[in-house]
């Protein structure tokens, strides 16, 4: 009797600057082991020694890795597919090279009958304007009827998630990362466009889908933007999220030791869709 599968967990990280010192990696990678899909940020320099460190993550994992090369400091992007559960049909590493930051790949998959087309990105951190900009190469794989999903460190709270309880909390000078800037030149609150763009085309922000509310991802590392806030996400575009069925940060001690973002890890029940 055929058994049915289990449901795809789909889970990004970003590991900060490389990730942890070669005694700690293999614990850092147990923190994201058993998904199918997982989407790496900050891969930084695992392209160097002939992929030592790539080879090495996708060895502990066992999943099949695909490097998409960053076009800032090294920080690569890293897509871990478990095969053959999940069968890859087609892999474009650069959608757009003169036009990211960092990097967005889109690969076409299949798992269980359905085809999906999985976005992998890591958003300006710096730039709100050039951030908005970079949503444009994103959006137009949530229209409808189209099954989609965008993995990745977006650099952007939630589109409805709390202000910050206090800017003081934020060095003033990094206040240009996360404010808008109001003509005087001075800054207002939150800038939310690029999530809110990308909500409006079509994808589903998980905590509103499921009636949860936000939790944060990153914020919390000694001495760097002590506050704590959404910066990770997985998006199923609309055609996808009948799908998602949960959300989960983890939050652990050797978590928040490994890294200054917390992996996020989604769930889909495929059998959730209409054939």
């Amino acid at each position: 009797m055929p058994t049915t599968p289990e449901p795809l967990r789909v889970g990004t990280y970003n590991i900060r600057d490389g990730g942890a010192p070669d005694g700690d990696f293999e614990r850092q990678l147990a923190l994201v082991a058993d998904l199918d899909i997982l989407g790496i940020q900050e891969a930084k320099d695992w392209d160097r020694d002939r992929e030592r460190r790539l080879r090495r993550a996708a060895r502990v994992l066992g999943m099949q890795p695909l490097l998409t090369p960053s076009a800032s400091h090294g920080c690569h992007l890293l897509l871990l597919i478990r095969t053959p559960r999940v069968q890859i049909i087609e892999h474009t590493p650069n959608i757009a090279p003169a036009d990211f930051h960092h990097a967005a790949s889109r690969t076409l998959i299949e798992a269980d009958g359905h085809r999906i087309t999985v976005l992998h990105t890591h958003l300006d951190p710096a730039g709100p304007d050039k951030r908005l900009a970079e949503t444009g190469w994103l959006t137009e794989y949530a229209e409808s009827g189209r099954r989609s999903l965008l993995i990745g460190g977006l650099n952007t709270v939630g589109p409805d998630d709390p202000e910050s309880p206090s800017w003081d909390a934020i060095p003033q000078h990094l206040h240009s990362r996360h404010r808008q800037a109001l003509p005087s030149g001075e800054y207002g609150g939150l800038d939310r466009r690029a999530i809110r763009a990308l909500i409006a085309a079509g994808y589903a922000d998980p905590a509103a889908h499921l009636g949860r509310p936000p939790t944060p991802t990153a914020g919390y590392w000694p001495g760097s933007e002590e506050w704590e806030h959404r910066s990770d996400f997985v998006l199923p575009s609309r055609g996808l999220a009948p799908a998602l069925t949960n959300w989960t940060v983890i939050d652990t001690s050797a978590a928040r030791r490994s890294s200054d973002h917390l992996p996020g890890i989604a769930t889909l029940d495929l059998h959730n869709l209409v054939p």
